[in-house]
């Protein structure tokens, strides 16, 4: 669970915790798999949320429902996919959460607080994946020496 922010990985608490406590401004959004929809959090108060900073599911989740939530100190959210507003939602316990129904693209968080944009954060899917092809330079890797 981590996220690029200010281009480094850092882990998705972290996030939360540098907004708890005042250190940033900036926010997060995370998603939670599909497969996972509707389902009830069980844990203790130790247990973490299973999200991932992460907008690319199979074509067998086109539209459906995905939990995602956006991180922030503001006082509310916005959530846009693909340049379209889908909404705002208030933030509580640092925290705001909407059911979009998946569509590959560009998907937004935008945390406001008294009406301003303080931040913006941003998953997008990936192109098309890469082919890479490794040649051994060498026909076995065994060891030579004998012994």
């Amino acid at each position: 669970m981590t996220s690029l922010w200010e281009n480094r990985e850092v882990p998705m608490r972290r996030v939360d915790r540098e907004i708890m406590w005042g250190n940033t401004k900036k926010s997060g959004i995370y998603t939670t798999h599909p497969k996972h929809f509707g389902e009830n959090f069980r844990g203790t108060d130790w247990h973490w949320y299973d999200v991932n900073d992460c907008w690319c599911f199979a074509d067998e989740w086109l539209g459906k429902p995905v939990k995602v939530d956006v991180y922030g100190a503001g006082d509310e959210a916005e959530f846009v996919l693909n340049g379209k507003s889908l909404g705002r939602k208030p933030i509580e316990k640092l925290m705001a959460s909407m059911d979009i129904p998946y569509e590959p693209g560009i998907l937004e968080g935008v945390v406001y607080k008294d009406g301003a944009k303080i931040s913006r954060s941003t998953l997008v899917t990936p192109k098309e994946a890469a082919v890479l092809e490794l040649v051994p330079e060498e026909e076995s890797f065994g060891r030579t020496a004998k012994t």
